[in-house]
């Protein structure tokens, strides 16, 4: 029977950031791992990067917007009322 490489990658990942990640894959490749271990582990960063960055992205743009806001005097004059 093979090793499930797979399921022993998300093993690794559980609750791990995406720096932690990286540095399981950098020590797996120093101790020779199996490549098929590595490249999953190597997915499963890629994923968790992608999450990261619409997270990151939907921060930004809300942070704009809100900023843009700040400037229209309408808004302004609703923050001082206590309305916004």
């Amino acid at each position: 029977m093979h090793p499930n490489y797979k399921r022993e990658a998300v093993d690794l990942c559980v609750d791990k950031t995406s720096a932690e990640i990286m540095g399981i894959i950098c020590e797996a490749k120093i101790n020779g791992a199996p490549p098929t271990l590595i490249q999953h582990l190597q997915q499963i960063l890629d994923l968790s990067s992608k999450e990261s960055h619409a997270l990151e992205m939907k921060e930004t743009v809300l942070s704009a917007w809100t900023n843009y806001c700040r400037t229209s005097w309408v808004y302004r004059l609703l923050e001082w009322f206590g309305f916004r």
